[in-house]
C-alpha cells in the first residue's frame, strides 16, 4: 500500500511506499525545492480510487437491440407502410402481367376488354409479336385460271390459338398433271399484322407464271414463319 506525503516547504505532493520511510527514518528530500523533511510528520492515505461500473454483458446488449427492433416494427405507421407498399408491388405486377399477357387473358376472361384496353391506353402496351405457327389453319383455298395467263389464288387463314397472332407468309406450290413441282413461290401475306384469337381472314392474289408453265393443274399451300 502506498502512501501520501507532502512537503512542507513547497506544497509539492508525491507517493512513498512504507519500506521506503523504514529505510531512511521517515527523513526524506522534495525533488521540486530539495528540501529535506520528516515524511511521517506529512503523511496521510491517498483517497480510494473510484470503480467505474463495468459494461452490461455482449448477451444482454443483443437482447435490448432485438427487442428495439421488434417495438420498430410493431409500430402502427411502419405495419401501414408495408401494407401499402405490398399492395401498390402487386399492383405493378398486375399491370406488368396485362401487358405483356393481355391477349391470353382476354378469351379467358372477356369482362376484363375494357379495362384491358383502357390500361394499355395510359400505359402505353408494347406491340406483342407472338409467332406461333401452330395456331393457324387454312380454311379454304382456290386457285382458278383468269384470263389467258394469270392465275386468281384465293386462301383464308383462321387464327385458332388462344392468343392474338403475327400472320405468317405463305409458299406456294404449283403442280403439273404428275404432281411434279413446276415452281415454288413464297408470298407475304401481311407485313407486321396481328389477327386476333378466333378471327379469319382471307388474301387474294393473280399469279402470273411463266408462259412455258401454262400446264400448272394443281397446287400446294404450306403456311410458315421466316
Amino acid at each position: 500500500m502506498s502512501l501520501v506525503t507532502t512537503c512542507p516547504n513547497c506544497g509539492t505532493v508525491f507517493r512513498l511506499l512504507p519500506e521506503q520511510l523504514t529505510a531512511s527514518d521517515g527523513q526524506v528530500r522534495c525533488g521540486h525545492c530539495m528540501v529535506v523533511f520528516d515524511a511521517n510528520q506529512h503523511t496521510s492515505t491517498p483517497p480510494p480510487v473510484s470503480v467505474m461500473p463495468s459494461e452490461p454483458p455482449q448477451a444482454e446488449l443483443s437482447f435490448i437491440q432485438q427487442a428495439q427492433k421488434n417495438a420498430f416494427w410493431s409500430r402502427t405507421s411502419v405495419r401501414f407502410m408495408l401494407v401499402l407498399v405490398s399492395f401498390l408491388l402487386l399492383l405493378l405486377l398486375a399491370l406488368q402481367i396485362i401487358r405483356t399477357e393481355r391477349e391470353r387473358i382476354k378469351p379467358l376472361a372477356p369482362q376484363l376488354h375494357t379495362m384491358i384496353e383502357a390500361t394499355c391506353h395510359i400505359w402505353s402496351c408494347p406491340t406483342l409479336t407472338h409467332m406461333g405457327i401452330e395456331g393457324w389453319r387454312i380454311e379454304n383455298s382456290s386457285f382458278q385460271k383468269e384470263g389467258a395467263s394469270s392465275f386468281r389464288l384465293i386462301v383464308q387463314i383462321k387464327n385458332i390459338a388462344a392468343t392474338s397472332l403475327l400472320v405468317p407468309q405463305l409458299e406456294l406450290s404449283l403442280l403439273d398433271a404428275h404432281d411434279a413441282l413446276l415452281i415454288r413461290r413464297v408470298i407475304p401475306l401481311s407485313a407486321e399484322q396481328h389477327l386476333p384469337s378466333g378471327q379469319e381472314q382471307a388474301f387474294h392474289f393473280l399469279i402470273r407464271p411463266e408462259p412455258e408453265l401454262q400446264t400448272i393443274v394443281g397446287y400446294r399451300l404450306v403456311l410458315f414463319y421466316p
